[in-house]
């Protein structure tokens, strides 16, 4: 169970480096897109700008003069009026195509050495007769543009990682104080049906001892309160083997030694274990046999206590005289075990839980839930164990029916008549 949980948390954090890798990549290439659609929209605010420079015939003539002669940087020959109306233009169809940063313009021959790599041009060989002239366009604050552009989408994707990464911690944490706690409420359990142990065993010693010292004058009224001593004794260490069992099953990875064995004689000895008590409510336990083949491979006393947990649960469950049926048949591969009684019922809404560990129906009276809701949990553990199924229909007032399915061991007389 520990190999699962510290996969399960390795599984976990890798989904979170992924995730924060997958996260900056998504912001990478957002940045990415945003720089190519920022690209395509100054390239057609130029050419638009472009076609209305073209219109401007007097400033044409002026820079195809200027670079005409070789006269160095035009921008110092032209007027600044006329330089302000090319900005005008270039302004324009700049918000035309909704781009809002601020830009540096100048008008360049081909030969002129460029540094900058963010500079966009346009060439406007088609307006003016000079080759090799174009209109070039830089935005000092490009980058911070693109960063704003992002920022939202990096800043909120870095918070809700570290709201994952913090929850998992706290879920770390409460796991940790939840395990520590199940670990402490354990061995308290452990220990505590440990030391119920020697009491009982004194309690069935000195019962025997009293029987035995007993005269015959005295015999007839102190036999029943030693069989109610016995009886009770008998129950609670029931119980407690039971916790036991549960807590030995789960520290041992749920392993039992197992060997063949004849189910009947196990079912047999369920019922005497359980006989003192049905005598007392003056109830019946009848027992079918048809079958054709009992063997099995199981552990006999978890069997035992399966089938006991059940009849004990008929007996104990039951408002009028129990009267309990079972029913050994094999179906297909299995044998199985069918025990009807006529007790109290199940509701529908309770039936799916009955297996659940320390599930109770609950009642009207507090006091009157019996049992610590250990017992059908532990019949479904040993069950599943012995690769085995459990099935139960039940009606309120009416009773219910518990089938147990274990599978046989099959002879090879048997694999032949299958085939």
């Amino acid at each position: 169970m520990q190999r699962k949980h510290k996969l399960f948390i390795l599984i976990t954090l890798i989904s979170i480096i992924s995730l924060i890798f997958i996260q900056f990549w998504w912001i990478y290439e957002s940045s990415q897109t945003e720089q190519r659609l920022f690209a395509n929209k100054v390239e057609l605010a130029l050419v638009s700008a472009k076609n209305d420079i073209a219109k401007e015939k007097y400033f044409c003539q002026k820079m195809d003069n200027c670079f005409k002669s070789n006269s160095g940087n035009c921008r110092n020959k032209i007027s600044i009026h006329d330089w302000r109306n090319i900005d005008s233009i270039i302004k324009k169809n700049m918000k035309l195509y909704n781009i809002d940063l601020e830009y540096n313009f100048d008008i360049l021959d081909k030969n002129t050495k460029i540094t900058d790599d963010d500079l966009y041009t346009q060439s406007l060989e088609e307006i003016l007769e000079t080759a090799g002239i174009q209109l070039s366009i830089h935005f000092p604050t490009q980058n911070e543009f693109f960063f704003k552009q992002v920022s939202t989408m990096f800043v909120i994707s870095i918070i809700l990682i570290l709201i994952i990464s913090f929850s998992l911690l706290m879920m770390l944490k409460f796991y940790n104080k939840e395990k520590s706690i199940y670990t402490a409420t354990k061995n308290f359990i452990d220990n505590m049906t440990h030391e119920f142990k020697t009491p009982l065993a004194n309690i069935g010693l000195a019962n025997n001892m009293l029987m035995k010292k007993i005269s015959a004058e005295q015999q007839p009224k102190i036999q029943r309160y030693t069989d109610i001593i016995a009886h009770e004794k008998s129950k609670l260490t029931q119980n407690v083997e039971q916790i036991l069992n549960i807590s030995t099953l789960e520290k041992q990875n749920i392993l039992i030694q197992t060997e063949n064995i004849e189910l009947k004689s196990v079912i047999h000895e369920a019922i005497a274990e359980n006989q003192l008590i049905i005598t007392e409510k003056n109830g019946t336990i009848n027992v079918s046999e048809n079958f054709s083949n009992d063997q099995i491979i199981g552990n006999k006393l978890h069997l035992t206590n399966l089938f006991s947990n059940i009849i004990d649960n008929a007996i104990k469950y039951c408002s009028k005289l129990p009267e309990i049926n079972i029913d050994i048949y094999n179906k297909e591969n299995f044998i199985v075990v069918q025990i009807a009684d006529n007790g109290i019922g199940i509701a529908k809404e309770h039936s799916k839980h009955i297996f659940d560990k320390f599930y109770r129906i609950p009642t009207n009276d507090v006091h009157d839930n019996k049992g610590f809701g250990i017992g059908l949990n532990y019949v479904k553990t040993i069950t599943d164990l012995h690769k085995g199924k459990i099935d139960l229909k039940s009606i309120v007032n009416k009773g219910s029916i518990f089938y147990v399915f274990l599978p046989i061991i099959i002879s090879k007389n048997e694999e032949t008549k299958n085939k």
